[in-house]
């Protein structure tokens, strides 16, 4: 995977709103062109960020997936902040999607430190999160940052636990979002959305992170693409975003934000 190369690609073909006729897609995209992070929240990951790039304590890597491209067999806080935590552009793309469509019930497998879902949080904190770390330590660390920083921590829910082993557990909801993070290889995305299929509805919204990851990711998201069951494809270049949306024309989209 040509990162370089896919990343020309992307900019060669990503539109804003104007030249999108699907009102769902032109929307969001003037969401994504107006919706602002408030200072508050702003304050709070700085604070984060802050103690978490200082935090050099190091614990044993615990990694059910793909993994980190650094295969150390011990990482500090600090590293994994540094390298795997969902922020900056992107974890404003996430506030944003989040406060955009309002989504009551999210589903996160992938939680790390919980930055990503600090964010999916602050776009909706009234929504109920539900998000899966197979990291023992890790879901520590990630239920002590989100006690100190979420606005209603009790909305949040932190299980420890590989994906397989979740689905096997009693669910008993459906989900509005849907954010996959973790694992990182193409065969085993195919198999999760499978797997949540089940627990989606018409208007639920499946946001992949790392579509981009490898030639095996790639392929996987295009493949999703391709499926009839998503009328609607939105590329992201590093997140893919993709919609049931039953009534709608089958389109893919490469949006700029």
């Amino acid at each position: 995977m040509n990162l370089l190369v896919e990343g020309i690609k992307y900019q060669l073909q990503a539109k804003k709103r104007h030249g999108i006729h699907s009102p769902f897609v032109f929307d969001l995209s003037t969401a994504l062109e107006t919706i602002k992070m408030d200072v508050p929240s702003k304050q709070a990951l700085h604070q984060l960020a802050k103690e978490q790039k200082n935090n050099h304590a190091y614990f044993d890597i615990e990694d059910h997936g793909a993994g980190s491209k650094k295969r150390e067999v011990k990482r500090s806080v600090s590293s994994l902040y540094s390298n795997s935590a969902t922020k900056g552009k992107y974890g404003l793309l996430l506030y944003q999607l989040i406060n955009h469509w309002q989504p009551f019930s999210i589903l996160e497998l992938g939680t790390s430190l919980g930055v990503g879902t600090l964010h999916m949080h602050f776009g909706n904190p009234r929504a109920h999160i539900t998000t899966i770390e197979g990291s023992k330590k890790i879901a520590s660390i990630a239920e002590q940052t989100l006690s100190q920083f979420a606005l209603e921590p009790h909305r949040i829910q932190v299980i420890q636990s590989t994906f397989k082993d979740y689905f096997k557990t009693d669910i008993e909801t459906s989900f509005d979002f849907i954010y996959i993070d973790g694992h990182h290889d193409g065969v085993a995305l195919l198999e999760y959305v499978e797997w949540l299929k089940p627990y989606m509805h018409e208007k639920t919204i499946v946001l992949i992170d790392d579509i981009r990851w490898s030639q095996s990711m790639f392929t996987a998201w295009k493949t999703l693409c391709a499926e009839p069951y998503f009328k609607v494809s939105i590329d992201f270049f590093r997140m893919g975003c993709l919609c049931i949306r039953k009534h709608q024309e089958k389109e893919h989209f490469t949006l700029k934000f």
